[in-house]
Formats: C-alpha cells, sequence, structure tokens
C-alpha cells in the first residue's frame, strides 16, 4: 500500500518549490490535496497560511495559522509567519507573539523575506 505520510512530503515538497517559483495556484493545489491527506499537518497548515500571506489574502492567511497553531501551539515556525502577516499589513503585533517567536527559527517557511520557502531537508522528490 503507498505510504500516505511519504506522499504528503512529496505534495508539501512540489509545493515550497511551487511557493519559490510564484507559482501559488499551483501551490495551492498542492497544499490542498495534501491537506486531503493529512487535515492535521502543521507543514501544509503553515504553507497555505504563506501563500495567501503572498496572495494578499490575509483574512484566509490568518485562519490556516490558526488551523496550524491549533495543532501545535508552539510552533516558532507559525509563531513567526503570524507576526510577519501581521507586519506584511502594517499591524502591530502582540508582543507576547513576537516573544514566543524570537529567536528567528532557522526553518523553512519561517516568516521574514517573502522568498525563502523551501523544502524541509530530507525529504527528496
Amino acid at each position: 500500500a503507498p505510504d500516505p505520510a511519504a506522499a504528503v512530503d512529496r505534495l508539501y515538497g512540489r509545493a515550497a518549490e511551487a511557493i519559490n517559483a510564484r507559482d501559488y495556484a499551483l501551490a495551492l493545489e498542492l497544499l490542498q490535496l495534501a491537506a486531503t491527506r493529512a487535515p492535521a499537518d502543521v507543514r501544509v497548515l503553515n504553507a497555505q497560511g504563506v501563500v495567501y500571506d503572498k496572495l494578499g489574502r490575509f483574512d484566509l492567511s490568518a485562519r490556516y495559522y490558526e488551523r496550524a497553531l491549533a495543532v501545535d501551539p508552539s510552533s516558532r515556525i507559525v509563531l513567526s509567519n503570524i507576526a510577519y502577516s501581521a507586519r506584511l499589513q502594517g499591524r502591530e503585533v502582540a508582543p507576547g507573539v513576537l516573544q514566543a517567536a524570537a529567536p528567528p527559527p532557522a526553518t523553512p517557511l519561517a516568516g521574514g523575506p517573502p522568498d525563502d520557502v523551501a523544502p524541509l531537508p530530507g525529504g527528496g522528490s
């Protein structure tokens, strides 16, 4: 039987490549496929938030970041992306969120310059 986790990893890796290539429509398609197989995958939820930030759909990015945080409330990547999203919108970030997000993680799909999305190491394709 095919390994569903491996399929999600592959979809996630391809979505990260699509985000780097600024092909956000493809990225969303791949992430939605991944989400049907792993609805509670923090990486997938976070990446969906990242794509919606890039599209300026902050209403949707917030929804995905909230879902990601519900799965992993201590995720520094998600917290730093929430802070980054707020900065993109010119909003002040609650100090608690920034403290939780600092220091910035050296992990792919963290906030910061918009083009630093990369597949997780060891994912392979």
